[in-house]
């Protein structure tokens, strides 16, 4: 099993603020697909794809010079079509300068450490939250069934047995990020994936596709990953 991987380096025309640079790369990223003959941004249901936010630290919550993102999938026709798309691609935002891409290999993971929040609804435009709901248990399922329905992109698994051993919040105010006339609202997480092959196999699969929802529209999910050293 395995994902491809985009670096996109580019440039910033404007400056943008933290909480909107995703929306920004999602608009970005929608529209290359676009301009390649590519609409299913569309359609309402989860994508093959996640990407982080703009990497180089904002300078007092802004971006304004030149940095780069990330952009994950497991197909790998996506990646071809959003590479050829982004040769071409200017904004007034962004500039494309250039991309390097690369093959992730499955491995044993030991950590997954999210880079963009993780968000999770449990009603229409209700995200989980210590004040919203507090059941960290539903969350967890909340997050291994998400995991169950993207590895129907990959390899279809069944299991009532969460992935997840153990997790920690890395923030306990949720982070806050603008998405058209709603407010996303997110946790930073750590996941220590349990070492069964399943489990393995679910934790790789949010790897390339983004824990929890949001992950094509705002980045929602995106994560470093630690695989565990060979003995």
């Amino acid at each position: 099993m395995h994902f491809y991987e985009l670096k996109i380096d580019l440039s910033l025309k404007n400056k943008i603020h933290f909480q909107s640079s995703p929306k920004a790369l999602g608009k970005l990223i929608a529209t290359a697909f676009i301009n390649s003959g590519y609409e299913f941004h569309n359609e309402n249901k989860i994508k093959n794809y996640v990407f982080s936010n703009l990497e180089i630290r904002a300078n007092k919550g802004w971006y304004s010079e030149n940095n780069f993102f990330r952009f994950r999938s497991f197909d790998k026709e996506l990646i071809l079509k959003l590479s050829n798309s982004f040769f071409t691609y200017e904004d007034n935002i962004f500039k494309i300068n250039s991309l390097s891409s690369k093959v992730i290999y499955q491995k044993p993971i030991k950590l997954l450490e999210t880079s963009n929040p993780v968000f999770v609804t449990v009603s229409k435009n209700r995200f989980w939250t210590f004040q919203e709901d507090g059941d960290i248990m539903k969350y967890i399922k909340l997050l291994h069934q998400n995991a169950l329905r993207k590895s129907k992109f990959v390899e279809s698994i069944e299991t009532d047995e969460s992935f997840i051993e153990y997790m920690e919040f890395l923030n306990k105010k949720p982070f806050t990020f603008k998405y058209k006339t709603t407010k996303f609202f997110g946790f930073k997480l750590k996941i220590y994936p349990k070492s069964d092959e399943i489990s393995q196999k679910l934790a790789f699969i949010t790897a390339g596709m983004g824990i929890g929802e949001k992950n094509n529209s705002v980045g929602g999910g995106f994560c470093k990953v630690a695989f565990r050293r060979e003995e």
